[in-house]
This record gives C-alpha cells, sequence and structure tokens, in this order.
C-alpha cells in the first residue's frame, strides 16, 4: 500500500511545486523525461520543443527543467541506488542529501531483525523508506516539503507498504515501533558544527522527544560527529562506502546493542568491526622506518571510530607515530585496510622527493595527505617523474614535522 496523506495544505507555491512532481511521476511525465534524455541539453531549441509537452496549468520553463535533472540524476544513480535509478524521482538536493542504497539497506537490515512498524521521519525523496519497506517492515514515511512526499510516494510505490504523510514531525509524528530520522543541517557546517549537534533541524531536543515515544530510534548523522556530545545509553557506529566516509548512526532503546563499544562498518565490504575506542597499542617513529615495511592505509570508518589501535592489536602491527595518521606499520593483512611497501621515508622537502622518484623510476604519482598539509592535485603533477612506476606518496605530519613516505601499492 501507498497511500499519500496530504496535511496540512501548505502554501500555494509549495502546492505547485508538488503537482509538478506529482505529474512527472505519471505516464505523461515519464514521456517528457524520455524525450529529454534524447536532445542535447545544450540546445536551447530542443529544449524549448519539450515545452509543448507540458500539459496547460503547470509551469512548462520548470517542468522541463525539471525532467532534464532527472535524466542527469538517474544516471548518477546507477552508481549510488541501483535498484531506484530507472525510476527515481527527485530533485538535486533530495538527491544529494540521500542516503545510498548500500546504507538505506544497511539500517534496514537492523530495523528489520527487531521488527515492527518504521517510521522515517524526515524522509526526504524516501531511500530509507524504501529500503525499510523493501526488508517486509511497515513503513511510514513522513516530511514537512509537499514535493518531498510526492517524491518518496514514486519512489516507493510497488515495494512493500508505505504510506506517505505531509507534515512537520515536531508537530504531528505517525505513531510506530521504529524511527529513523534524517535532519537537515540549517546552515553551511564548519568543522566544530559538523563535530557537534548544533544546526540540526529539528534540534536535538526534539530528536530524544520524539525518540522516547518509540522502542528504538536510529539518528543519522554526519560522520564527523564527536561521540563525546553523544547521549552515553546510545550506540554509535560509523560506515564508510567506497573508501570515503559515509554516515554516523546513532542507535538508541530496542536497536541499540548490548555492550559500549562502537562499531565500523564497510558498506563495500558488508563487514562490520566491533571494539573500544583508543585502545592502547605500538607506536613506531617515523624515524625507525626502513624500506620494505608494509605500511596500511586503515579504513576511514575504523579510523574515524578511533579504533586504529584495537585493530593495530588484533592484526599485530604498530600505529604510525598516532592514531591520527591513519596509518599502521607491519602486522598481518586484513581486509580492513590498503597496503603499500615502502620505498623511502624522508622529511617532506619538494625537491628532494621529485629527486627520490626519479631515482625510484617513479612516473605518475598519487598524492595523500591530512590537514590540507599540500594539495593534493597540484602536488602530484609537481612531483610526476619520467619513470613508469606508479608510486603512492603519503605527506603527513608525524609528530612535529611534515614527513614525506613513498610507497607503492601491494595488490
Amino acid at each position: 500500500m501507498n497511500a499519500a496523506t496530504i496535511e496540512p495544505a501548505g502554501s500555494a507555491s509549495s502546492r505547485a511545486e508538488a503537482e509538478l512532481w506529482r505529474w512527472l511521476s505519471t505516464d505523461a511525465g515519464e514521456g517528457l523525461v524520455g524525450e529529454a534524455a534524447r536532445i542535447d541539453p545544450a540546445s536551447s531549441k530542443q529544449i524549448e520543443r519539450l515545452r509543448p509537452r507540458v500539459p496547460a496549468g503547470l509551469y512548462a520553463v520548470r517542468a522541463v527543467s525539471a525532467a532534464l535533472t532527472l535524466v542527469d540524476l538517474r544516471r548518477r544513480a546507477e552508481d549510488k541506488m541501483p535498484g531506484l535509478a530507472a525510476r527515481l524521482l527527485a530533485d538535486r538536493d533530495g538527491y544529494e542529501m540521500a542516503s545510498s542504497e548500500r546504507a538505506a539497506r544497511h539500517a534496514a537490515s537492523r530495523f528489520a531483525a527487531v521488527g515492527g512498524t518504521a517510521v522515517d521521519a524526515c524522509c526526504g525523496i524516501g531511500v530509507n523508506a524504501w529500503a525499510m519497506a523493501e526488508a517486509g517492515l511497515s513503513a511510514v514515511a513522513i516530511d514537512r516539503d509537499l514535493a518531498r512526499v510526492e517524491m518518496a510516494r514514486a519512489n516507493t510505490t510497488g515495494v512493500g507498504s508505505c504510506d506517505l504523510v505531509h507534515d512537520d514531525v515536531q508537530r504531528d509524528c505517525p505513531d510506530g515501533d521504529l524511527l529513523f530520522v534524517d535532519p537537515m543541517r540549517r546552515s553551511a557546517a564548519g568543522p566544530s558544527r559538523r563535530a557537534s549537534l548544533e544546526g540540526l533541524e529539528p534540534g536535538w531536543p526534539s530528536i530524544e522527544s520524539l525518540s522516547d515515544r518509540f522502542r528504538g530510534a536510529c539518528i543519522k548523522l554526519a560522520p564527523g560527529i564527536d561521540r563525546a556530545v553523544l547521549p552515553p545509553n546510545a550506540r554509535v557506529e560509523w560506515t564508510s562506502e567506497r573508501g570515503r566516509m559515509s554516515q554516523c548512526l546513532c542507535w538508541m532503546g530496542s536497536l541499540a546493542w548490548d555492550n559500549e563499544t562502537v562499531r565500523a562498518t564497510s558498506l563495500d565490504l558488508g563487514a562490520t568491526l566491533e571494539g573500544e575506542q583508543d585502545a592502547g597499542c605500538g607506536l613506531i617513529e617515523p624515524t625507525a622506518l626502513r624500506a620494505g615495511d608494509l605500511v596500511s592505509a586503515v579504513d576511514p570508518a575504523v579510523e574515524r571510530a578511533r579504533l586504529l589501535g584495537w585493530l593495530a592489536n588484533e592484526t599485530g602491527g604498530s600505529v604510525l607515530a598516532d592514531p591520527g595518521t591513519g596509518l599502521l606499520v607491519g602486522g598481518e593483512p586484513s581486509d580492513w585496510v590498503r597496503r603499500f611497501r615502502l620505498e623511502r621515508a624522508m622529511r617532506w622537502d619538494p625537491r628532494a622527493a621529485r629527486e627520490a622518484i626519479a631515482e625510484l623510476g617513479g612516473g605518475v604519482v598519487e598524492v595523500k595527505t591530512r590537514g590540507k598539509l599540500v594539495d593534493p592535485d597540484r602536488t602530484q603533477i609537481e612531483l610526476r617523474g619520467a619513470g613508469d612506476r606508479l608510486l603512492t606518496v603519503f605527506i603527513l605530519r608525524l609528530g612535529s614535522e611534515p614527513w614525506c613516505l613513498l610507497t607503492e601499492r601491494v595488490e
């Protein structure tokens, strides 16, 4: 079942925008999108020929623009959300803010293990609600943006049981057993704000109050969040996807696990590590590095969860200088790391690094850095040699000085 409850009515402009997206989900609207996929989007004449396909009462310029956007987003969604790509209905902001298909299914699998009616608050374009319905849950998706409700309705149609509600969760949230909240941010977030609970909408007090009404809750947060600002009874999981940080999930109530460990999940591996943050481990100083040492770059979820020391102990490796480097030296292979063979370790000096790369027969280089110590794109051009070896160059601060590690990937 897929029903849309349209309350409250909203402004005239929001109703007009919702009507446009509702029409785009019809056969006639899909026809416009199909035509938009066959034209040159840079040709104003070809774009002009699409406008007569839009019925009277809809703003033709806006409809054609939305159709062209959909063509682009559906192509991009083949990678991010392949199960929805062919029929995706979304604006650009909604697409960018939405969870990936892997991330949505990961959260939905835990909801399904607990069972019950799941409420997707601030549902956006409905990817999480779609995954919950697909997992067999009875889902209810709610958003205060009427156009997004229409997008979510189209995206969840034909996939299990999902009801749609247009309302503000702070005013009237549907009843259910489990809650998923993906709050928006009211303003651009700098590093300090990304690590805090400031700027969320709904605000954190409202989210906590809302969560108390459900047996279990999951709040999706930016991956830069500081564990210290979250409630002690919450369980926290950081996820990575395609080698990058994806999100932080704050699990509460019946969705939380019993112990006080944190979790790091690789959506690529479909695997989770669970351990204690900041576990003590062996450290190795850069001056002790030798050619031939194996240097491992750790999955970003493991590093963000502060499980680097725990992983070092598990693999028998040592952390290079301090956990902030994200690098291990030695130890057994692990799916959670990418390994590199060290060719040379030296204090960072561009000229000396170029000479060393030339001596090693290096050609194209990839640069990995921390804290904006260098501009990686510009630096990899400056360091490029005339040889045929692909080298990976780590440039980062180890202790009080910047260092350069010249390495080669180990397949």
